[in-house]
């Protein structure tokens, strides 16, 4: 209904840059990211709480590599934007200047990592799960595209391919039916249908899943 209901405190620790949030659907338990987005030295770290407040711990540390050997390594984090929680609880964390999705245990274990380069640009966004048909979805704002990768059993990491047709230059096309030039975030619906939030548009776009039937991605 909108009321208030608690304000939590960071436990020894400011939050600097911290616009993401999840929240897991079987025990819910809150992570919410801190980044280096708004100072390079503050700590790449996802904190962690119940559904009351309590602080449960934090995991992540920052990158230990250079400029020219920056790797996907487990728990290792350079600019997080996005975290999401799939169905069972197994959370996601976007590492953007990396390229790459890492996965954790609800209780910040690592499990594995997925992405490359080729499949996600160094200016991706926000990330969600459709936690009913296994499938992440990241906004890729260099590339004005949806990328989406299997989490099902058996095709995990499996890069689906990309959602969205890129606009002509950024900022000035805005073409509708379907072109994105600022995509930020994208979440799935009921029946899997993709709905794009575009910054530079001022639009929701609606899509079809990559594994619909009938016109995927259209």
């Amino acid at each position: 209904s909108g009321n208030w209901i608690r304000t939590v405190t960071l436990p020894n620790q400011a939050a600097w840059y911290a616009p993401f949030i999840a929240i897991s659907p079987t025990t819910g338990d809150v992570y919410l990211v801190q980044s280096t987005g708004l100072a390079k030295s503050a700590p790449n770290v996802v904190f962690m709480f119940d559904a009351s407040g309590n602080s449960l711990g934090q995991f992540g540390t920052n990158d230990a590599g250079s400029n020219t050997t920056k790797a996907c390594a487990a728990g290792q984090f350079g600019l997080i934007r996005g975290i999401d929680s799939d169905a069972a609880g197994n959370v996601y964390v976007n590492d953007v200047s990396n390229h790459c999705i890492q996965e954790f245990t609800g209780s910040g274990r690592f499990i594995a990592s997925f992405g490359n380069k080729t499949e996600l640009s160094a200016n991706t966004r926000g990330m969600s799960i459709d936690r009913t048909n296994n499938v992440v979805y990241v906004a890729d704002s260099a590339q004005q595209e949806i990328d989406s990768f299997s989490i099902a059993t058996g095709s995990f990491g499996t890069f689906l391919g990309t959602i969205g047709t890129p606009g002509n230059s950024v900022g000035n096309a805005c073409g509708g039916g379907g072109e994105l030039d600022g995509p930020r975030d994208a979440v799935a619906g009921p029946g899997g249908t993709v709905f794009v939030s575009d910054y530079t548009c001022w639009t929701i776009d609606a899509f079809n899943p990559p594994f619909a039937t009938t016109n995927p991605g259209g």
